[in-house]
């Protein structure tokens, strides 16, 4: 089993940041299967560079794979970010 270096697990946060933007479900009720999609990936290629371009590349080529959020739910995302309470009283 692949064990990753902590500059793997760097490159795995940044490649986050830019998948959440890209409407990829990292936080929701698929996060779990789509981060192990990616694992699952490294593990089954243990030659390959973790990096976010080969996670970028790894998702653009099974996209079908992966959850994405819907744009309303990427929206509200947005604006819980931006302002909690607001989300919040949205919410309620």
């Amino acid at each position: 089993m692949r064990e990753f270096t902590q500059s793997e697990a760097q490159q795995i946060y940044e490649a986050e940041k830019g998948l959440r933007e890209s409407g990829l479900d990292v936080d929701h009720g698929h996060a779990e299967h789509n981060a192990s999609l990616i694992l699952q990936h490294f593990q089954q290629n243990p030659a390959l560079s973790v990096t976010v371009q080969s996670i970028y590349a790894f998702v653009e080529k099974s996209k079908d794979q992966f959850v994405w959020l819907s744009q309303a739910q990427r929206e509200f995302d947005r604006v819980a970010t931006a302002n909690p309470t607001a989300a919040q009283e949205l919410v309620a």
